[in-house]
């Protein structure tokens, strides 16, 4: 259950999910049976629904070479991780 505090208006709060949505930082890592052009059009979507004024991060909070590219053939690793998965919006809009 979630409590409101009083005294806030609807003003203040529109005011504050706007401010809030601007320092949104959205990392993604797709996999499975997908394309990389639709892997790249649903980044595209994601970006595009952010605000183009939005705060970028400063460069000390980037973290660095955390890419890692498994050559074709290389699956036999045995390392299993777990998902979890969070939805926001509707499947429609990708």
């Amino acid at each position: 259950m979630f409590v409101c505090p009083s005294g806030i208006t609807p003003e203040q709060l529109n005011e504050f999910s706007a401010q809030f949505i601007r320092k949104v930082h959205v990392e993604g890592l797709m996999f499975g049976n997908l394309t990389r052009e639709r892997a790249l059009s649903v980044a595209d979507t994601i970006e595009n629904k952010l605000p183009k004024d939005a705060t970028p991060l400063l460069a000390q909070q980037l973290l660095l070479y955390r890419e890692v590219e498994i050559e074709k053939g290389e699956c036999e690793d045995t390392n299993l991780c777990p998902v979890y998965d969070v939805t926001l919006g509707s499947e429609r809009e990708f």
